[in-house]
């Protein structure tokens, strides 16, 4: 429940009570007038006698015990009225609300500061929280990169995830990119049905700034509950560290949570019990209120024994210097502080660098995307570069995608990510040129690779940590005589643990091509890269 909504639904259980203020606001203000008529004689005295006599006390230690007193009985009067703004789930409520995973597959989440990856880390978590603690309640899965698409819609049955899971890679996606603006038309038509209010659980490490925004607006005007998952390490741990503060950012815009990816279950539990909470139960009249007020009673109980003890103020100063160094940030938080953060944004100070020839700092220092990405790519760390290219689905984006691929002698994928600007911007004269001189060097490299005697290995495109593809290369012929077509009868899979292991390999390859295939069409259709405009969300 965000704090909105926590102040809309604030009331008192026993507001009668609140009319108890009146006789004690009465008692002490009589209180006071009495304090008041006692020490009119204090003004007769001379102003030599009165200095030698009276104690100077400070105005704000005047009737210190009575100010006490009355904060006291302003608590008690809170406490007997019966403060509340939530209700007390019930234990016996079945948990019906649908379950929404989104789940990132670009690039940046085959980074290796979590092993294997974060992408194999978070397919591990996703199956383990839907296997053992999502137990009621329907659930569905979608992904995406460059576009997103359903991997499997809601359904109750646990069983199908993983495979489907298995088969996910970036090999299925049909486009690059990391662009999670456009998950919110999709798992909006499945939750737009749904009679319950649902949660979104995305798991991801970084968003751009659109993906930031659409979010944002979609959440605060929804009903559905935002869970962000953060996957991967801060710091240097990698060219590409887990961007937490702007998941925690966009958690906190959209009314929703962050939780960070833990070594044990504790993160999974977290995540099931922010599902538990947030689960829309058949009839809210069921649900008592819960009295808040209690928890009063322990200020009022320490104020008041404090309150008729000699020193009392000197205990309050020892009390408020051992809750300082609480409250006080953490070491990590200060060393990330620095005197410009005063004066200027991020952007501003690595704008500032840029243009005094720092362009490496000034990357790590912008917090727009775009300008990291270009600021990478002007200091020749053309990897990074490519995957902050990959947050902006801009033309000037997918330009200096290409042009980070050919940096990097990839040749192949810079030509075929050319090809997709012509056919978004044909008349873009910039992707034309450099369309013709990436095919100028793929054919100059065939030449060279033919001329090689004896060298018949086919170059591999790099995907994962492989050796950049720089040409189309020449491919093998296969005799098909030599392919052998082996029927598998069901008694050899339930007897023989190999056989069975190489059915469930060629189904769940059967199952990587279909998504492959289906999620291109779906992309060529345009039904995925879509984007929310909608304001009557759910």
């Amino acid at each position: 429940m965000s704090v909105f909504d926590g102040l809309s639904q604030f009331h008192f259980l026993r507001p009668w009570a609140l009319c108890l203020i009146v006789p004690f606001a009465v008692l002490v203000i009589s209180k006071l007038y009495s304090d008041n008529q006692q020490s009119r004689w204090i003004k007769r005295l001379p102003p030599h006698l009165a200095n030698a006599l009276l104690l100077k006390k400070k105005r704000w230690t005047s009737q210190l015990p009575l100010k006490l007193l009355a904060v006291i009985g302003l608590l008690a009067v809170i406490i007997v009225s019966g403060p509340t703004w939530y209700r007390q789930a019930s234990p016996f409520a079945e948990d019906a609300s649908p379950l929404i995973v989104v789940l990132d597959v670009s690039e940046t989440m085959l980074e290796k500061d979590v092993p294997p990856s974060r992408l194999f880390m978070a397919k591990q978590k996703i199956r383990q929280l839907l296997k053992e603690h999502r137990t009621t309640g329907s659930s569905a899965l979608v992904i995406y990169s460059g576009s997103a698409h359903i991997a499997s819609p809601l359904t109750q049955d646990r069983s199908v995830f993983a495979p489907i899971l298995d088969s996910t890679s970036l090999e299925v996606m049909p486009r690059k990119g990391k662009f999670a603006q456009y998950t919110i038309p999709v798992f909006n038509q499945l939750l737009k049905d749904q009679p319950q209010s649902g949660t979104v659980l995305l798991v991801t490490d970084d968003l751009n700034l659109p993906a930031v925004e659409s979010y944002r607006r979609y959440f605060q005007s929804s009903s559905h509950q935002l869970l962000v998952y953060g996957v991967g390490r801060t710091g240097e741990y990698g060219p590409f560290s887990l961007n937490e503060k702007v998941l925690k950012d966009v958690a906190s815009s959209a009314n929703g949570r962050y939780v960070s990816m833990e070594v044990d279950n504790s993160d999974l539990q977290k995540i099931n019990r922010y599902i538990e909470t947030h689960q829309s139960l058949t009839s809210d009249s069921a649900q008592p209120w819960v009295d808040v007020g209690y928890y009063l009673i322990w200020p009022v109980l320490l104020a008041y024994l404090m309150w008729f003890r000699r020193g009392w103020l000197v205990q309050w100063l020892w009390g408020g210097l051992i809750i300082l160094p609480i409250i006080l940030p953490n070491t990590a938080e200060a060393n990330s502080w620095n005197m410009m953060d005063v004066f200027l944004t991020k952007d501003q100070q690595g704008r500032w660098l840029f243009e005094h020839d720092e362009p490496l700092q000034a990357g790590n220092t912008f917090s727009d995307s775009h300008w990291k990405a270009y600021s990478f790519y002007i200091g020749g760390e053309y990897k990074k570069s490519q995957q902050y290219y990959l947050l902006d689905d801009t033309l000037p984006g997918h330009l200096g995608l290409a042009a980070s691929l050919a940096h990097q002698r990839e040749y192949v994928a810079a030509r075929r990510q050319y090809e997709e600007i012509l056919k978004r911007y044909p008349d873009n004269l910039d992707a034309k040129n450099n369309l013709d001189l990436m095919k100028r060097i793929i054919v100059q490299i065939d030449q060279f690779t033919e001329s090689q005697t004896g060298n018949t290995e086919r170059q591999n495109s790099r995907e994962l940590e492989q050796q950049p593809k720089t040409s189309d290369g020449v491919e093998q012929q296969v005799d098909q005589e030599q392919l052998v077509e082996k029927k598998l009868m069901a008694d050899e899979l339930l007897s023989d643990p190999q056989v069975h292991e190489r059915w469930m390999r060629r189904v769940q390859g059967d199952l990587a091509n279909f998504m492959a295939s289906k999620f291109a069409t779906q992309l060529e259709r345009g039904v995925a890269t879509q984007e929310f405009w909608n304001e009557d969300a759910n």
